[in-house]
């Protein structure tokens, strides 16, 4: 029983801290409200910012393991740049976060990179928890569909000039009706039967965020004349 019960004080004090739900997705929340515009919403790059410049680094947590540890985890979050481990881009967060909050986040990390797919799904229920408005809609837009629909949904996007056969969609004068754009945004083209060289959506956008991108497209229409 001894024996026993010594094994069992062990095993609990040597699982890692960061094994409880309660605090692990406590730091998933700080992490969407401060990391995702660089790192994604789920830690793998897809950040607005380096989808909008072509020189941002690569910020993939899970491709870019230079930093292991949880005491270096802390230091990078804490002092942002300043050795060649780490890209120029990164801010120091020692005046914005508390001391907790960073030992949060690099917690959050290191789950993230051993559990990825627990991590998605607490990413997923916090997301499901926020209000999304037209405003989010125009930056999910701006930052994964205007390359090929252009900035202002008029077709003429920079992939527009590979993209001729079919040419990207002129939304602003699209008269579909809301819940097909919903599958076409979802499925893709060949998933209703059109052009596949308009990619699903459905594994990167919830049904939410479709939704307010489709609440931002009505706005681009111009009236027929």
């Amino acid at each position: 029983m001894r024996y026993f019960s010594a094994v069992l004080c062990v095993f609990l004090f040597s699982f890692p801290a960061w094994s409880s739900e309660t605090s692990l997705r406590a730091s998933t929340k700080i992490f969407l409200e401060r990391c995702a515009l660089c790192h994604g919403d789920d830690g793998m790059g897809g950040g607005l910012l380096p989808i909008r410049l072509s020189s941002y680094p690569i910020t993939n947590l899970l491709s870019q393991q230079k930093n292991t540890t949880k005491k270096d985890l802390q230091m990078v979050i804490t002092k942002g740049f300043g050795n060649d481990k780490i890209s120029g881009f990164m801010p120091p967060w020692e005046n914005e976060l508390s001391g907790p909050e960073i030992g949060a986040l690099a917690e959050f990390i290191m789950a993230l990179r051993t559990d990825t797919e627990t991590i998605r799904t607490y990413v997923a229920d916090e997301l499901a928890k926020r209000k999304l408005t037209v405003a989010d809609g125009q930056a999910l837009f701006q930052s994964r569909c205007s390359l090929c629909h252009g900035k202002t949904g008029d077709g003429k996007g920079r992939m527009a000039r590979v993209i001729t056969n079919p040419p990207p969609a002129n939304l602003q004068k699209s008269l579909l009706p809301e819940s097909y754009l919903h599958t076409i945004i979802a499925e893709g083209g060949q998933g209703v039967g059109r052009s596949g060289q308009m990619p699903p959506w459905k594994d990167q956008f919830s049904k939410k965020e479709i939704g307010v991108i489709i609440n931002y497209l009505m706005t681009l229409r111009v009236p027929a004349k």
